[in-house]
């Protein structure tokens, strides 16, 4: 169910392995790393959204 550390772990360490430069897909995983930490973010948000309403609808 932590599906956004999933996501910001796999970010950092294609952006850790972009800044060492050891591997050819380096655009790609800069492009990944930038992506995903935001992405990480949205979900986490969202995800507790959706908890704040489940408790909600149970409750009434």
């Amino acid at each position: 169910m932590n599906v956004p550390l999933i996501v910001l772990l796999v970010g950092s360490v294609t952006f850790m392995k972009w800044s060492f430069g050891d591997e050819p897909y380096t655009s790609l995983s800069m492009l990944l790393g930038i992506v995903a930490i935001p992405f990480g973010i949205g979900l986490m948000t969202i995800s507790m959204e959706v908890r704040k309403n489940y408790k909600n609808r149970i409750r009434t």
